[in-house]
């Protein structure tokens, strides 16, 4: 972790994080897969807001809503 970061964004982005873990299928997935690798739950939970930020982005900038379907085809492609 950067000691010089957004430390709002970064614990808002951990957050986030924790609550899709019971929401959404990948980010489950991709949790546990992290957890197996030997990673702790926080740096596995870091690792999950990573691969939020690419997708929170790509929303704002299109300005479009968040779709499961669209994310699962995306990451098959």
């Amino acid at each position: 972790m950067r000691p010089a970061c957004n430390k709002a964004l970064r614990d808002t982005l951990y957050q986030l994080a924790f609550t899709t873990l019971g929401r959404v299928p990948w980010a489950r997935g991709f949790y546990d897969k992290k957890r197996k690798a030997g990673k702790s739950h926080s740096a596995a939970l870091r690792a999950l807001s990573n691969k939020w930020v690419p997708i929170l982005f790509a929303m704002w900038k299109s300005g479009s809503v968040y779709e499961e379907e669209r994310i699962i085809a995306a990451r098959a492609a």
